[in-house]
């Protein structure tokens, strides 16, 4: 299954095509693959120190996740998922 994965935000602008093995992915898996790829490039957005929603805005296909059924959503094949770095300021 293939999907495109994009991530936007200060420090980090990237879109790559990645393939899932699984037959019925979830975000969660994704995430998890994306770390297995290339900890180094994906900790800084997938780190643990918070909760994910207080890092960044993931959209699938355009749609907030917390609208769907967060990590546990199924992605299927041609999805977009898209990691948006949340930036605060005054």
């Amino acid at each position: 299954m293939n999907v495109t994965i994009s991530v936007l935000g200060p420090e980090i602008t990237l879109k790559q095509n990645l393939t899932l093995e699984s037959e019925s992915p979830n975000l969660k898996d994704v995430a998890r693959v994306l770390l297995e790829l290339d900890r180094i490039k994906w900790t800084p957005i997938l780190k643990d120190d918070l909760p994910p929603m207080q890092r960044y805005t993931v959209l699938i296909n355009g749609r907030n996740i917390q609208s769907l059924e967060g990590f546990e959503t199924k992605i299927r094949e041609g999805d977009e998922i898209v990691f948006t770095v949340l930036i605060m300021g005054g």
